[in-house]
């Protein structure tokens, strides 16, 4: 297929095929992998769907996920209609020249990672936006930051945070099976930087990117971070795996830190447990910098108006439907462990 064979290409620039190998090995091979334990039953069903194909030789042929997002345009009509999407939200917003020149950083990491600017990873842009505009409410001054990414999907974020912060060193934690896809699509956009797995006692200087599990997250017992990330994953995880990161974020970020948390107000999982986001373990002592509804998280453009949708004067406006429900998003300098 020709797929297979556009995928073979960009297997080829891949720096550390063996940290590839390793995460198909312990996480897809075994029936009980290590991280099971942390993986909220939206992620049993949705982890089943992946499709991860290796050929005789044990290299990697295919990869595509389910359940975080959408990385490529279907045809031109899905592009037309997604990149009308894209400037529909872009043109509401403000702080519109900043965006716009993250969004040609955007278009080169992309081409490199082999997918293409959709509107999901538009929207990845305004986070990153947010976040660079408001350090210096946090008192941050410093371009060295180490950034720990939760749940970071294709690794979209993370590789563009590390273009607009090439000094920076990015820790990305998953379940393995998605920790896979921020391993080959991380090390595409970012070829000749290093990539590598946490080891026990970690340390994390001069590091370019470090990839850990869920089950692993002890390995950075002694590793300090300035900010921490966690875009539309939590809302996906059970409650005891959401506290578990909380009390790993008011030990392990320094004084001066921030964590970005956009996620649902409220979601129920196919399994029956509810997320809230009022119910995250906060604390009175945190500062949110930002908090409210999210702009850029409430609407999107499809055919197929498969969502509930905007009504005017009676008839519902053609191609927009509404995210099913909520999405709030905090930007705060979280109480710590000191």
């Amino acid at each position: 297929m020709q797929i297979d064979r556009e995928f073979a290409k960009l297997m080829q620039k891949i720096p550390n095929p063996g940290l590839i190998k390793h995460l198909i090995e312990v996480y897809f091979w075994d029936d009980n992998p290590p991280d099971s334990r942390y993986a909220s039953s939206h992620w049993q069903y949705f982890g089943e769907l992946f499709d991860v194909t290796m050929d005789d030789t044990g290299e990697l042929t295919r990869l595509r996920g389910e359940g975080f997002g959408v990385p490529k345009w279907h045809g031109y009509g899905h592009r037309l209609i997604d990149s009308m999407c894209s400037l529909s939200i872009w043109a509401l917003l403000p702080n519109k020249r900043e965006v716009l020149r993250l969004r040609s950083v955007a278009k080169q990491i992309c081409r490199r990672m082999g997918l293409d600017l959709t509107s999901d990873l538009i929207r990845q842009l305004f986070n990153l936006a947010l976040i660079k505009r408001n350090l210096a409410n946090a008192d941050i001054h410093h371009q060295e930051l180490t950034f720990l990414m939760i749940g970071d999907g294709y690794g979209v974020l993370s590789a563009l945070t590390k273009a607009v912060f090439p000094l920076s060193t990015i820790v990305l934690v998953d379940l393995g099976k998605t920790l896979l896809f921020q391993a080959y699509y991380c090390q595409l956009a970012h070829p000749t930087l290093s990539h590598r797995l946490v080891e026990p006692d970690a340390t994390l200087e001069h590091a370019d990117f470090v990839y850990c599990s869920a089950e692993q997250l002890d390995y950075l017992e002694h590793s300090e971070f300035d900010i921490a990330v966690n875009v539309a994953s939590m809302q996906e995880m059970d409650n005891g795996t959401v506290g578990r990161y909380f009390e790993f974020l008011r030990s392990h970020l320094k004084s001066n830190n921030l964590f970005y948390c956009l996620n649902r107000d409220t979601k129920t999982l196919i399994g029956g447990e509810i997320s809230e986001f009022s119910q995250y373990p906060w604390a009175e002592g945190d500062n949110h910098l930002v908090d409210g509804d999210c702009d850029w998280y409430r609407y999107y453009f499809s055919r197929g108006a498969p969502g509930v949708g905007l009504f005017t004067f009676g008839r519902r406006i053609p191609l927009v439907n509404l995210f099913d429900g909520t999405h709030h998003h905090r930007l705060s300098v979280l109480e710590t462990n000191d």
